[in-house]
């Protein structure tokens, strides 16, 4: 049975139709949508804001996707988060692809992230969007 669990008196809003595998755990104020699928290991969490998924966006073995008290989580349609992903307060746009193995944490309110596919790396959002800093 997956780890559905309360925080901070916010419990998890999961769609009929998403797949929580049996070993993921969603905590908080997370919200996933339609057509959702978490995998095996998988940690979604909001400490503080919500974390929020679209429609159809799947989140692979062992990524983490957390909120905190200084940022929230918001993940569009159709996005792909890949194996060991670490993302925390981050905005992914719609149709996105997060390779295996990347990181991204919050560095700027109004930053986005498309794409992020290569091997071994982390990314700044201020290193996308400079004039942000």
């Amino acid at each position: 049975m997956s780890i559905i669990l309360e925080h901070k008196g916010q419990r998890p809003k999961i769609h009929p139709s998403a797949y929580v595998a049996p070993n993921a755990t969603i905590c908080g104020d997370v919200t996933l949508g339609e057509g959702c699928r978490v995998l095996f290991g998988a940690t979604l969490v909001a400490e503080g804001n919500p974390v929020v998924l679209g429609k159809n966006c799947l989140i692979e073995e062992n990524a983490l996707i957390k909120a905190t008290s200084r940022h929230s989580v918001a993940i569009g349609d159709s996005v792909v988060i890949g194996v060991g992903v670490h993302l925390a307060g981050c905005t992914i746009e719609d149709n996105s692809f997060f390779g295996s193995g990347r990181a991204c944490s919050k560095v700027h309110t109004s930053a986005a992230v498309r794409w992020c596919g290569s091997r071994r790396s982390s990314i700044s959002l201020r290193a996308l969007h400079p004039a942000a800093t």
